[in-house]
């Protein structure tokens, strides 16, 4: 799609009434597993549901270089005008801040959730280290093979962008129906970082959780868990498709 073309998993009517996107973190597939559950999910709902390979990453380009907040952004506006529906945008960490900014500039976005998504990606000191290197080592196991990884080496001028940005300013003014979720055993972005940028928040929102850490895709009842959180906040704010 446009300039940064995007592999999707998408289940469901391209007819039906509205669209919901599911987000990955940071370098994720969107093959894993709860990508895929949230997608056939919604599907089940009514929605025509996807979620999107960011662009550099898997399935949509093997250049590194390209996956920058700034590149996700462009393509997330893509496939929501292409679409061109009533949106609900899901992600998870870095996912969440990316749905946070996304629905801060597209009006078709409708409601979004945000899960174990921090205010900041990393610390000072994490970026120092990141700026000396270079670049930052990162593995993810493959999704059809647990057992086995692919390593990215994300470089720094992906820190220097996302730096362009701040999610916590954008949820402070968006008023569209908004979805927590942190992760009760989450040490990679703790409880109270979600609880932070929740309370700071414009209404209407809500905050639940999940009693799992923050790979919640490992496991299966907690992707239902989530799957049920989903459907009844769409249920409380009356945006289900009819």
């Amino acid at each position: 799609m446009d300039k940064f073309p995007v592999a999707t998993y998408a289940k469901g009517d391209p007819e039906a009434e509205k669209l919901a996107l599911f987000l990955p973190g940071l370098l994720d597939s969107k093959d894993y597993p709860h990508m895929h559950d949230h997608v056939d999910f919604s599907a089940r709902l009514g929605y025509y549901a996807m979620a999107p390979d960011m662009p550099g990453t898997w399935e949509s380009g093997n250049d590194i270089t390209d996956f920058t907040t700034t590149n996700c952004l462009a393509a997330i506006k893509t496939i929501v005008s292409t679409v061109n529906k009533p949106a609900f945008v899901f992600g998870h960490s870095n996912g969440g801040r990316l749905a946070a900014l996304a629905a801060a500039e597209n009006p078709q976005i409708e409601a979004i959730g945000i899960a174990m998504s921090a205010a900041t990606t990393y610390t000072p000191e994490q970026t120092e280290a990141w700026r000396i290197r270079g670049a930052k080592t990162s593995n993810r196991d493959l999704p059809d093979n647990p057992e086995q990884s692919r390593q990215f080496d994300l470089p720094f001028a992906f820190c220097k962008d996302a730096r362009n940005y701040d999610a916590v300013e954008a949820l402070r003014t968006l008023k569209i129906p908004k979805l927590f979720v942190y992760g009760e055993l989450d040490t990679l972005v703790r409880s109270s970082e979600v609880k932070q940028t929740f309370n700071s928040s414009a209404d209407p929102k809500r905050i639940l959780s999940l009693n799992v850490e923050h790979d919640y895709r490992f496991y299966p009842q907690a992707i239902l868990r989530m799957n049920d959180m989903l459907g009844r906040f769409l249920a409380l704010y009356c945006l289900l498709p009819k």
